[in-house]
């Protein structure tokens, strides 16, 4: 016993002092001392004297009740249970004290689980003493442990008829109402369990549970920081504030509680499982893996706690440990949405599409409605060209986004048929449903000699970005920049790593540590601007953002549209993908920055290999015309895909050379292809290969088609860069416009149509028109040295004329605005124009 006499039994102990008589001059004397000096003994809390003192006793009156029961008292505590069974038993049978003897008997019964042995004990205890409130609580405690509720809210609603002023009663009434999901009546209830003993931390905690169900955080925040400032031991109300402080988006608070929750109940496999969550969303990885890992080994049927584990380890890059974890949240919760779309992005991950449709068709049939579910759907039919009902899966999909739903995370949105409108809202609801929190800016940084850039990404290796970026890490005036790169993806030793780790003026590797601990590296670099090269793409961590990492932040390249979060100042676009003023910009949530010419950037010393492949060799026809289109499959939708059809009906002999993505993908595509009238044997798939090899194949084509809503992006650039003319179509979203910005920038605007019909058009005039193709080929050859897009040089000037113009505003206290870049470096006075 802790903390000495609890108040019932304080309450008893001073009436048997009181019914003592007063000692006089005999062998009395002795039983009135010992029982005072026991009686005194167990107010302190200790057991072993107020033990010997009652035996005493009990030597000389052996059938003192009253002593009987207070030595039954200190046994239970010792836990030395047959004996206190014992003497408790006789002690009932004393009218004086049976009721205590019986609560005690209660007290026992119900600690050990036998539920109908405690009810008969109360119920005894109360028929001796009928107010003695605390045994009705504990009556109707266990009448609700034991299913009867309604007889424990009777019973209760009798008592504070009788006594209005004891706290338990309301406690206990307002827990009840809140198993009921009943949430006023709770607060009221609990609240006059507060009112009545503020010292309560229980009630604090009660009053809390009853707030967070009624939708008020702050005020539950507050009811169990008042519960663990009354008891730091309260294990359970560090759970609930830890749950309540996440629910306000303050992550590292909630942390925080969970993770000292955890320092008194170790093993709460809960605690853990949602600690690890919480970690996971900090970019704190690695310990979020040691959480799930955790939680795990407590309770392996926890299926949330394995989930938690396979998102650590999915974004930790080790996707093949991931399957498990998911598989065996599955298997324990087979209608675990969730898990269900994180297996399949690690099966995605693994190129394993099949199996991920599989998977996501599953979940669908269980809960169409869970979040992000539909999109990832969607997208896993599209990867593998099931178009079927596709035209309506995507009404369905933007009536889910007009109505707020989380139906989609922003990257399956891109290829479909959505307006700018509809990818901001996907976009700006899962940024808010992400929990980052929402931070002011960062002041500016005391002048450096040169303004400081961090370019972040995981792709720092052989990889879309890197082939495009490489140069223009090369290229920055290290007399104005200093160039730093923070990178959070492999560890990878190939040569394109090689040669960016020698770009930079510092190659900052940054894979094991947490957004916070990113965050604050940038911060004691003391970087200008951040530029985010990943977005909403694979392996993004836009927590380093929201942790605001620099004075300035910068998305670009990596994700093509607006990211509707409040942590991103600008975004990098062009007057093509953007349209200035028009639906696209209205529809992002950054300022704009306007570069010049394209705002894609290339390396020009990109090796393409000595040809060697043949058409023959590679599956084309000697003679017959060659469309292709390099692009992922998942891009592929019905209606261009009708077009494609027509344009092969019209030129005999021509063929369609696609991207070999996946099996399932080419089958589906040829028995379309059959539906349309045109031989399947007429499409032919091109395995992946290295990057110069793939470039040099393209000469054995003679015309790229694109895609509509997700246009070729580094696809374009590498057919464009290999000499190879492209047609596309400028679209209503900024990935629906990246050729056409990249046609622009290398002199042939004429390849850039508004309408199908044109696009449909123009395919078949150029296959029929071999000396305008020619002409095209030529230009294009032509271009390579001069042409805007592959000037790497003057994009870099461009570019860095919008990072002084950034820096200028930021300097002079004026928030980011619309920027538009001059390509005249002389006209452009280095600051660029102001867009309001």
């Amino acid at each position: 016993m802790k903390g000495g006499v609890p108040g019932w039994l304080r309450r008893f102990v001073k009436v048997k002092a009181a019914a003592t008589p007063a000692p006089t001059a005999s062998p009395a004397d002795d039983v009135a001392a010992w029982r005072v000096q026991a009686d005194d003994a167990l107010k302190r809390g200790d057991l072993a004297g107020a033990a010997d003192g009652y035996e005493r006793v009990l030597s000389r009156a052996a059938n003192d009740a009253s002593t009987q029961t207070s030595l039954g008292f200190v046994r239970m505590q010792q836990g030395r249970t047959a004996e206190a069974v014992a003497l408790l038993t006789s002690a009932s049978r004393d009218e004086g004290v049976a009721h205590d003897a019986l609560f005690m008997l209660g007290s026992m019964c119900e600690q050990t689980g036998d539920l109908a042995a405690a009810i008969d004990h109360y119920r005894r205890a109360i028929l001796n003493a009928p107010r003695f409130d605390v045994a009705i609580a504990a009556l109707a405690r266990v009448l609700v442990r034991n299913g009867q509720r309604e007889a424990a809210r009777a019973l209760l609603e009798e008592a504070v008829e009788r006594a209005p002023r004891f706290a338990d009663h309301h406690l206990l009434l307002g827990r009840i109402e809140l198993e009921e999901g009943r949430h006023d009546p709770a607060l009221a209830r609990l609240g006059a369990s507060v009112e009545l003993a503020p010292g309560d931390a229980g009630a604090w905690t009660a009053l809390g549970l009853a707030l967070r169900g009624a939708r008020r955080p702050h005020d539950a925040v507050a009811a169990f920081e008042k519960a663990v400032q009354l008891d730091p031991t309260q294990a359970h109300a560090l759970r609930e504030l830890g749950s309540s402080r996440y629910e306000l988006g303050e992550l590292r608070a909630a942390a925080d509680a969970l993770q000292a929750s955890l320092v008194l109940d170790p093993r709460n496999a809960v605690a853990c499982s949602n600690l690890s969550s919480i970690l996971l969303q900090l970019g704190r990885l690695q310990a979020a893996e040691q959480a799930g890992r955790q939680a795990v080994s407590l309770d392996a049927t926890l299926a949330g706690a394995h989930n938690n584990l396979g998102n650590a380890l999915i974004k930790l890059q080790r996707a093949q440990d991931a399957l498990p974890c998911f598989e065996a949240a599955l298997a324990l919760k087979p209608d675990f949405a969730d898990a269900a779309v994180n297996l399949a992005q690690a099966l995605g991950v693994l190129k394993r599409r099949d199996e991920a449709h599989a998977v996501i068709e599953r979940a669908m049939a269980l809960n169409d409605q869970a979040p992000w579910l539909y999109g990832t759907w969607l997208h896993g039919r599209m990867a593998v060209c099931d178009w079927t009902d596709l035209p309506s899966r995507f009404d369905e999909l933007a009536r889910r986004i007009d109505r707020g739903e989380r139906a989609t995370t922003p990257w399956p949105a891109l290829p479909v048929p959505l307006s700018a409108a509809q990818q901001l809202a996907v976009s700006t609801i899962y940024s808010a449903s992400n929990g980052w929190p929402q931070l002011p800016p960062l002041p500016p940084h005391a002048s450096h000699d040169r303004i400081r850039i961090g370019y972040f990404s995981a792709d720092f290796h052989q990889h879309a970005t890197s082939y495009l970026m490489v140069e223009l890490f090369e290229r920055h005036d290290r007399g104005r920049f200093e160039v730093i790169a923070f990178s959070f993806g492999p560890r990878s030793q190939d040569a394109m790593r090689q040669r960016l780790e020698r770009a930079f003026d510092r190659f900052v590797d940054v894979h094991d540590l947490d957004d916070a601990q990113i965050v604050q590296r940038a911060r004691e670099l003391e970087i200008d601007i951040a530029v985010d090269l990943k977005g909403f793409t694979e392996d993004c961590r836009p927590g380093i953002f929201a942790g605001r990492a620099a004075p300035l932040q910068v998305s670009y390249i990596g994700y093509p549209g607006t990211m509707g979060a409040g942590f991103i100042d600008y975004l990098l676009a062009d007057a093509t993908v953007v349209p200035p003023g028009g639906a696209i910009q209205q529809a992002c949530s950054e300022k704009l920055v306007f570069l010049p010419d394209s705002y894609q950037v290339n390396d020009s010393k990109r090796p393409i290999a000595s040809l060697q492949a043949t058409r023959t060799n590679a599956g084309l026809p000697p003679d017959g015309f060659v469309y292709c289109c390099f692009n992922n499959n998942y891009k592929i939708t019905p209606d261009v895909f009708d077009a494609w059809m027509r344009v092969l009906q019209a030129v005999p002999g021509s063929v369609l050379w696609l991207l070999q993505d996946n099996e399932a993908a080419a089958a589906n595509l040829r028995r379309e292809a059959h539906a349309r009238g045109v031989d399947p044997q007429r499409l032919v798939f091109a395995p992946r290969v290295a990057m110069p090899e793939h470039l040099a194949r393209h000469r054995l084509a003679d015309l790229f088609l694109d895609t509509l809503y997700c246009n070729a992006h580094t696809t374009a650039s590498d057919a464009l860069w290999a000499g190879l003319p492209l047609l596309s179509r400028a679209g209503e979203t900024f990935a629906a416009r990246v050729a056409a910005s990249l046609l622009r920038a290398c002199g042939l605007p004429e390849l850039v149509v508004d309408d199908l019909h044109d696009y449909e058009q123009l395919a078949i005039r150029l296959a029929d028109d071999p000396q305008r193709l020619a002409e095209l080929r030529h230009r294009l050859a032509e271009a390579r040295s001069t042409c805007p897009l592959f000037d790497t040089d003057r994009f870099t000037r461009g570019i860095e004329r919008a990072y002084v113009a950034m820096m200028q505003r930021l300097r002079d206290g004026l928030a980011p605005d619309h920027l538009m870049i001059s390509g005249d470096p002389v006209a452009a006075t280095g600051n660029g124009s102001i867009r309001n």
